[in-house]
């Protein structure tokens, strides 16, 4: 969808672009809905500015300092909010955020309090709410759209470790190691709060070189083996011990070696001898009682004999001879006793053209090798063009393809190998903050300081797959957009489409559930053994795994969200079935199960969410309450007042005995009740969940009560008449 900001008065984008023909429909709905919603003003006419100035100095600020000051004027500023500076109605529209508050809290009903001894009449909330929301809502749209800057945002440690596999083929665990992402908003991907600090850039640096050496071999690696046989397992004369055949006079080690295949074979033999006399040891070599070579051992250490020879399918002999035995009592010491000794036989093979037996992942990146194709610097510009532009999300440019080919250079130059060159250009593209931070340019040093910029393909497609995937654009969405098409609404939401069904997309359902839901939380949950003996590791991963699942559902078969909240089906598996009372379930897989005629529905009722809202030996209405307005509502309640004790338990409580009754401490105290009469009815409207999400008629031997009422006078009893409440 084309996002065309325009410009408020108060300096926040808030249109799109009207909706075109052929965007989705549920693209078109979310478009209008937008436009809609900012239309009040326009459509009714907004108030010319001195009209709206004097009918907020005549009619609505009386109604603020008669009902509000109390508490939040003449320098009193209750929940840190005070409305002595909002003199004028532009100092409204300048506090909007606050003044958006305002107007729910009016909207509720719950302002001013019930407890206060001052209420709005119907009339006066209604004309208070009616300018505010008049106020808040008068935009020029004619003005230039100011499209601002996106922070420039770091990769997490998981889009990391999800990016260096897709990269270069690696499963970076290390990457747990790095330091925790900071959060912002509920979330660890918002860019305002990923700084770079220097133990982290430390961690990449030292990353970036472990994972090049993983990943590019400087040594040819060995072919397949086929045979590695120890000296002293060689059949024969001479003795053995150590790892090794000794041959002291004439005699032969042997062994059977079967070739899987027709083909060329690598045959290498590890010796080293005694010298004596003026010849160097020999060792003649036979395959199929045919002699293949006789070579002389230096008598100076270890020394690898290496040949290639073909061979055909099936059982061959090897045998490794030694001719030349000399023993001289009266010869200089040193020179007395030639012997021959055998450390190991090793063959490798059928090889493959060109002794090609690199891994995959080496091999995806070194495509080309000097000589073969051409001079170093010809093979490192064909290998580096594409890693750098994948690990870049773009087309590497000229200047910085130059700067890593010189460091491959500065190898040859350092006697080193071409693989050691690409090894440090890895690490140096592995430490570039266009592989570590999300990098979109800016607009042209002559654009105009408001100038929009539109998003080019490459941004889109590095927006679009870490939102869906967290991690980097696979080939398709390159290729899509490389040919420059991947703006076009019917190939974005094909785009979309595919990648939802990917498997991949599970980061999006793990990553921005996981914490839109604070799913998270769970492993930090330890409910009381005792009272909640069906608790265990077990049960707290499919309390997660059935929330992912159903997340997922939704949102892979394009449902409405509002499904979340009353969807008629779940997944369990046995051991959550026999929480939830569901019959008929076996084994550990997970189904899909209908919810008809249960007590159930939505995620207001999976046991993960009703397990992380809990305390460890009991349901805890206010963190559930809590819960629903601040993730579902967008309503976070203000922080407790300090020295606002905690609810204390180890006391007897005298009345019926149940935590409602409980909790009344909560709600008599006038600093306290304005919040938790509204959170503690949402919550309780919850409590036939025990604290981890078992379906119960009764707190001990108490019934409980589930009812609830909210400022504005809306009544529900239970899970479903609440969920109805909300939808």
């Amino acid at each position: 969808m084309a996002v065309s900001p325009a410009v408020c008065r108060v300096g926040a984008s808030c249109l799109p672009a009207p909706p075109t023909p052929t965007m989705p429909m549920r693209l078109r709905s979310l478009a209008l809905f937008a436009c809609f919603v900012a239309l009040p003003a326009l459509a009714l006419g907004a108030t010319p500015k001195e009209d709206r100035e004097q009918q907020y100095r005549t009619q609505v600020r009386p109604l603020i300092q008669k009902y509000c000051f109390e508490c939040h004027g003449d320098g009193a500023a209750e929940g840190d909010f005070n409305l002595d500076k909002y003199d004028t109605a532009q100092r409204v529209l300048e506090g909007r955020k606050n003044w958006l508050k305002v107007l729910r809290r009016v909207n509720a009903g719950d302002m001013p309090p019930k407890d206060h001894d001052k209420h709005l009449t119907k009339d006066e909330a209604t004309l208070l709410a009616k300018f505010i929301d008049t106020t808040l809502n008068d935009i020029d749209c004619t003005g230039t759209p100011t499209a601002g800057h996106v922070t420039l945002r770091r990769l997490t440690r998981y889009e990391y470790r999800n990016t260096i596999r897709d990269l270069v083929g690696v499963d970076y665990k290390p990457a747990a190691t790095f330091p925790a992402d900071e959060v912002g908003y509920g979330f660890d991907n918002i860019g305002d709060v990923l700084s770079l600090p220097p133990l982290l850039l430390e961690k990449y640096l030292a990353a970036g070189e472990e994972i090049s050496k993983q990943v590019i071999l400087t040594e040819s690696p060995d072919p397949p083996t086929i045979a590695n046989v120890k000296g002293d397992k060689l059949q024969g004369d001479g003795s053995k011990g150590g790892g090794l055949l000794v041959l002291a006079s004439t005699g032969e080690g042997r062994a059977e070696v079967v070739a899987p295949g027709p083909g060329e074979y690598l045959i290498r033999i590890t010796a080293s001898g005694d010298l004596g006399g003026d010849e160097l040891p020999k060792l003649i070599l036979r395959i199929d009682d045919k002699v293949e070579r006789t070579v002389e051992v230096k008598g100076e250490g270890v020394e690898k004999i290496e040949l290639k020879r073909r061979l055909t399918t099936g059982k061959h002999k090897f045998g490794m001879a030694f001719p030349n035995d000399f023993y001289d009592q009266s010869a200089p010491e040193g020179l007395r006793d030639r012997n021959l000794k055998i450390h190991r036989l090793e063959v490798f093979g059928p090889l493959k053209a060109g002794n090609d037996h690199y891994p995959e992942e080496h091999k995806k990146i070194v495509k080309a090798t000097p000589g073969k194709n051409g001079s170093w610097e010809d093979a490192a510009r064909t290998n580096l063009w594409p890693l750098a532009s994948r690990a870049f999300r773009r087309p590497v440019t000229d200047n910085e393809l130059n700067r890593l080919v010189q460091i491959v250079q500065f190898a040859k130059e350092n006697d080193d190998n071409f693989e050691t060159g690409m090894q440090l250009a890895l690490q140096a593209i592995l430490a570039s903050p266009h592989f570590l931070f999300k990098v979109e340019t800016s607009p042209p040093q002559d654009a105009a300081p408001d100038a929009a910029r539109r998003l080019n393909d490459y941004e889109l497609a590095t927006r679009l797959s870490y939102f869906l995937w967290s991690t980097m654009p696979d080939d398709e969405l390159f290729r899509v957009a490389r040919d420059g098409k991947l703006k076009e609404a019917d190939v974005l939401e094909q785009q979309v489409r595919r990648m939802l069904k990917d498997e991949r997309s599970q980061a999006l359902v793990e990553n921005f559930a996981g914490q839109w839901l604070t799913l998270r939380n769970l492993d930090n949950v330890q409910p009381h053994y005792r009272q909640f003996n069906k608790w265990n590791p077990k049960l707290r991963d499919a309390m997660r795994k059935e929330t992912e699942l159903f997340i997922g559902e939704v949102m892979r078969q394009d449902m409405s969200l509002m499904r979340l909240l009353d969807a008629d089906f779940t997944f369990v598996n046995e051991q959550l079935a026999g929480l939830y009372g569901i019959k008929d379930i076996k084994g550990e897989e997970f189904q899909k199960v209908s919810l008809a005629g249960t007590p159930r529905g939505g995620i207001l009722t999976h046991a993960s969410i009703l397990t992380v809202t809990s305390n460890p030996t009991r349901t805890s209405p206010v963190k559930r309450g809590k819960w629903i307005m601040e993730t579902l509502l967008n309503e976070p309640p203000p922080p407790a007042p300090p020295g606002v004790p905690e609810l204390k338990e180890e006391k007897p409580f005298e009345l019926t005995g149940t935590l409602r009754e409980k909790m009344k401490q909560h709600r008599e105290d006038p600093v306290c009740n304005s919040c938790h009469q509204v959170m503690d009815s949402l919550g309780f409207a919850l409590e036939n969940y025990d604290a981890i999400g078992a379906y119960r008629d009764k707190e001990g031997r108490f019934a409980i009560d589930a009812t609830g009422e909210l400022p504005s006078g809306e009544k529900f009893a239970g899970a479903a008449e609440l969920r109805a409440l909300l939808l």
